[in-house]
């Protein structure tokens, strides 16, 4: 593939002006950080949160440190889930040290996909995967944490439905039924999304297993090319067709008989 004049040009420009977009960019959200921890600030107090924490018995607090790093422990599968979906060969040591970074650091500054995928992109891309490769991952890992926390949450509402009832002034038995459709939806999804994803893998990451070019017989190509034509042609003017149907229907139903004719019409 050939590259125009003013597609040299345009990257040129970009390169240029680079550092002035990402400095904006930077400049951009740490506002819109500050504006955010301004706004939490205001309505916590410090005091309380110490209280808070002294009036909590030292195994609830052992509980939860190890609560959380069975949690960071878990979320390492996601990223080397996604290097494996992609085919990037990364060492378990790699994926576990940046998948805790950019967990780290998405759970604590916010926009997940931006900042953790800034951290996957500098750490996967000094450990010698592509770009594109990496961005691949990053939608892989965002789609299966999506999935992820929908069934955690679901099963969390279904549990918990009778304490969260009163607070959506909803009967609990209508929180598991949501709970359960939950539950169904993301378990029909994860199914769907194997398939497909084992699809485009096959398509767009792996090598192919035969490289010779495809032949098709000329009364296979005609048949393709005919289905083709008539799917569209049905597709964009449709009416027709649909008459010509309605016409058959009717041709096809059966007649009445004369004592259901006389049945209806009455003596």
């Amino acid at each position: 593939m050939s590259t125009g004049p003013d597609q040299l040009k345009l990257v040129s420009n970009f390169q240029r002006w680079k550092p002035w977009l990402i400095g904006t960019a930077v400049v951009v959200i740490t506002a819109l950080l500050v504006h955010t921890l301004r706004e939490f600030l205001a309505e916590l107090s410090y005091a309380d949160l110490v209280a808070a924490i002294r009036a909590t018995d030292k195994t609830s607090l052992l509980y939860a440190v190890l609560a959380t790093g069975v949690s960071f422990l878990a979320l390492t599968g996601y990223d080397a889930s996604s290097l494996r979906y992609v085919g990037a060969q990364v060492g378990y040591r790699v994926a576990a040290e940046t998948s805790f970074i950019a967990y780290a650091l998405g759970n604590t500054v916010g926009l997940g996909v931006l900042t953790g995928g800034a951290v996957r992109m500098r750490l996967y891309g000094a450990a010698g995967v592509e770009a594109g490769t990496i961005s691949r991952a990053i939608a892989f890992n965002a789609l299966a944490f999506m999935l992820g926390i929908s069934v955690v949450g679901a099963a969390a509402l279904s549990w918990g439905a009778s304490s969260v009832a009163p607070a959506l002034h909803l009967p609990p038995w209508l929180l598991r039924l949501c709970a359960a459709l939950v539950l169904l939806g993301a378990l029909t999804s994860v199914i769907a999304l194997y398939y497909y994803l084992m699809v485009a893998r096959q398509v767009y990451i792996a090598d192919p297993a035969d490289t010779r070019r495809l032949t098709v017989a000329p009364a296979l190509g005609l048949a393709l090319a005919i289905c083709v034509i008539g799917t569209l042609v049905i597709g964009i003017y449709p009416r027709p067709w649909v008459a010509l149907g309605e016409q058959a229907a009717v041709a096809l139903r059966p007649s009445p008989s004369p004592q259901t004719v006389r049945a209806i019409s009455g003596p």
